[in-house]
């Protein structure tokens, strides 16, 4: 399935639609609008924050640098 985009000298700003513009129209017609990057992102740090939640439930007995008597540097890049 291809992805309609938007044509390159499209009118559109915010809700208000061109209608020479093929993505436009789809949205017209009720097509649902792509996630934008914010959303992923938004994804990608509750992801890693539940990461690091996990690691540090059982920290003191799961983590390979803490059984080694090495401070923890986990998540540190």
């Amino acid at each position: 399935m291809q992805k309609t985009l938007h044509k390159e000298n499209c009118k559109r700003v915010f809700s208000r639609y061109d209608n020479s513009c093929l993505r436009c129209k789809e949205l017209i017609a009720g097509s649902k609008p792509r996630a934008g990057w914010g959303d992923l992102k938004k994804k990608q740090d509750e992801m890693r924050a539940m990461d690091i939640q996990r690691h540090f439930q059982n920290h003191n007995q799961t983590c390979d640098y803490v059984k080694r008597g090495v401070p923890c540097v986990a998540f540190d890049w």
